[in-house]
């Protein structure tokens, strides 16, 4: 498993139905600067920083995974993990 990836979440976005699968630190940075609502910055900060920590290779996949989890969640977003 290469660094970057973790184990697979599927996220309900602000629009009823339209799913997005997750699968790597790349994936989730990506959804955090472009598909993200615009409510809760904190935790959509906070959530950056950890992908971009992971990148570097100064945290883990799992831990960016995480974060990325609890900022959906603060967003409202609902999260289906596999």
């Amino acid at each position: 498993m290469d660094q970057d990836t973790f184990r697979p979440l599927t996220i309900e976005t602000d629009q009823l139905g339209n799913l997005q699968t997750i699968e790597s630190v790349q994936g989730a940075l990506d959804f955090l600067t472009s598909k993200w609502p615009a409510n809760n910055e904190v935790s959509q900060e906070r959530a950056i920083k950890m992908c971009m920590l992971a990148l570097q290779g100064s945290a883990s996949a799992d831990a960016a995974r995480e974060v990325f989890i609890e900022a959906a969640k603060q967003a409202g977003m609902a999260i289906r993990q596999v």
